[in-house]
């Protein structure tokens, strides 16, 4: 049998305990020494407390008391402990403290998530691939814990590892039980309400074999909590858990009735980062980011037909971060190159079709899908077979603000009367963040219409990319014009938009003044200077 010694105050006590009352409830035997003139008739309290240094008692004090105690398991993390038979004593500050069986939390993971891990934002590694994110997803030694993605009707699986305290526990450990209590979010009549439930019922540990040290004692002990589906999904809406902000409250129970709360007490917190969308994701990007920026926006919307609003919340500001803190840009550098959601969220930078793209996708990621093609792309209208034809034809838009000179081009009769010429075949100066001409130049870019995180992004453009999306507004289905990169939408019947096919015009979402032609074999480019009555005759095509 164990035995431990504590002190209390200026009384001692020596104890013998049977295995069993270290699980459940069961007698402890004592033998008391008091020093002289001090009541043998005390109450003695035994808790949990690990870590406890054990102090023997004194040899030379007399004996006054043995006997054996009840012991009787409270649910509270310790035992009450009273001699039998003896009137109620005084009470005695302190308490004998037994080491009592406890699990710790070392590593939790995840599993029945959204179809492939959440991955980094950036590839890292040679060759660099994108990190997945997968199980464990916490352990008690890493300092931030891996996000996972979860659909809202989903409920995730989980298994957990414990280490058991003290390591050389009872032979008899069938009793031991876990489960797991959280924060569930629900929409109700009053809004998003937060309900305390069980996420995981009570389920055995299994125990791991033991690690014992050269004197063959056990030094480490682990128990197992095999893969066990959650009772409940996390949450019936879309939600965002940021930075470990959702909590498995995890509680033990050792014997007794586990069907009352009486009979569990609390073991430690697990702290984990969680998306939540509100269906199965119908694109296969799974960066962070692009979760954080969807989840974020639409935080608690439980409706499909308010996703596109509700996420486009998130861009109409222009300060699209992501989930490092890090906003994302729209032409810092002019001709970037970077055409998609994917190099947008690595790199940080991307043109207008890669912000169109980023867009949809935050909207595919909650499962929404589209009753028409999506993508368009607004372009000059022009003879694609020979662009140089027609007087008045554009090759290209100009994003405001441009400042002319006096006309340097002779002899035409076409508008475009006012040629620069490109230092470089790019046309941008060599840190690629405004443009260089030959001196001197008769048009200059002196102030730019605010994109994504850039106060003055690229403003000469042959084609340009939004997003076009049916939507359910008030019961109303209609069409919207969403541009991401300048952080502006457009409804293409409402009466203040000038229709051009019921098409809402350039001038108007993009800031378009006027526009330059550029031909096939002239290194000169050639600008026309806006007028009142200046309009850009245009296409918009619906692609995909």
């Amino acid at each position: 049998m164990p035995s431990w010694g504590g002190e209390i105050a200026n009384t001692y006590v020596s104890v013998q305990a049977d295995e069993a009352c270290l699980t459940r409830n069961g007698d402890l035997h004592f033998i008391a020494y008091c020093p002289p003139g001090i009541p043998p008739s005390v109450t003695f309290t035994v808790e949990a407390r690990k870590g406890y240094e054990l102090v023997a008692p004194d040899p030379n004090l007399e004996p006054k008391r043995k006997g054996t105690m009840n012991v009787q398991n409270t649910g509270e993390g310790g035992w009450g402990v009273k001699p039998e038979n003896d009137p109620e004593p005084p009470p005695v500050s302190g308490g004998i403290f037994v080491k009592n069986v406890t699990l710790e939390p070392i590593s939790v993971s995840f599993g029945n998530c959204i179809h492939g891990w959440v991955t980094s934002d950036k590839p890292e590694g040679t060759p660099p691939a994108y990190t997945a994110y997968d199980p464990p997803h916490w352990t008690r030694d890493i300092e931030k814990t891996k996000p996972i993605a979860i659909v809202s009707t989903q409920k995730p699986t989980v298994a957990a590892t414990f280490q058991v305290m003290p390591p050389s526990i009872p032979k008899d450990t069938g009793g031991i039980k876990v489960r797991a209590k959280g924060m569930k979010a629900t929409k109700g009549a009053n809004g998003v309400e937060y309900e305390e439930v069980i996420f995981i019922k009570p389920t055995a540990v299994t125990l791991r074999p033991a690690k014992v040290n050269p004197a063959g004692e056990v030094t480490v002990m682990e128990a197992d909590l095999a893969v066990t589906s959650f009772d409940k999904p996390i949450a019936d809406v879309i939600k965002h858990y940021p930075d470990g902000s959702f909590t498995l409250n995890w509680e033990m129970s050792t014997g007794g009735n586990q069907n009352a709360d009486s009979s569990w007490y609390p073991i430690g917190q697990t702290p984990h980062t969680v998306y939540v969308t509100l269906k199965d994701p119908k694109t296969t990007l799974r960066q962070e980011s692009l979760f954080y920026i969807s989840c974020q926006a639409a935080d608690t919307e439980d409706k499909m037909n308010n996703v596109p609003e509700r996420v486009w919340t998130g861009f109409e500001g222009r300060n699209v971060c992501r989930v490092d803190g890090e906003q994302l840009t729209y032409y810092k550098k002019y001709g970037n190159g970077i055409r998609t959601t994917a190099d947008l969220l690595a790199g940080g930078d991307g043109e207008c079709d890669a912000w169109t793209y980023l867009f949809l996708d935050a909207l595919k990621i909650q499962g929404f899908e589209f009753k028409k093609n999506n993508f368009c792309r607004i372009r000059p209208l022009r003879s694609d077979a020979n662009p140089q034809v027609g007087s008045g034809m554009d090759t290209g838009f100009m994003i405001s603000t441009w400042q002319f000179g006096e006309p340097n081009v002779k002899h035409t009769s076409a508008p475009h009367r006012y040629k620069n010429t490109p230092v470089r075949v790019s046309w941008f100066n060599a840190s690629r963040t405004d443009y260089e001409w030959e001196f001197p130049a008769v048009v200059n870019y002196t102030a730019g219409t605010p994109g994504q995180g850039n106060g003055k992004p690229q403003a000469l453009f042959p084609v340009h990319y939004m997003a076009y999306v049916i939507v359910t507004v008030n019961g109303r289905t209609k069409e919207m014009f969403y541009d991401p990169s300048y952080g502006k939408k457009f409804d293409p019947n409402d009466p203040t938009i000038q229709p051009v096919n019921k098409r809402p015009l350039a001038q108007q979402f993009m800031s378009v003044v006027a526009g330059y032609y550029k031909s096939n074999s002239d290194f000169d480019v050639r600008f026309r200077k806006p007028t009142a009555n200046c309009e850009i005759k245009y296409k918009v095509d619906i692609k995909y």
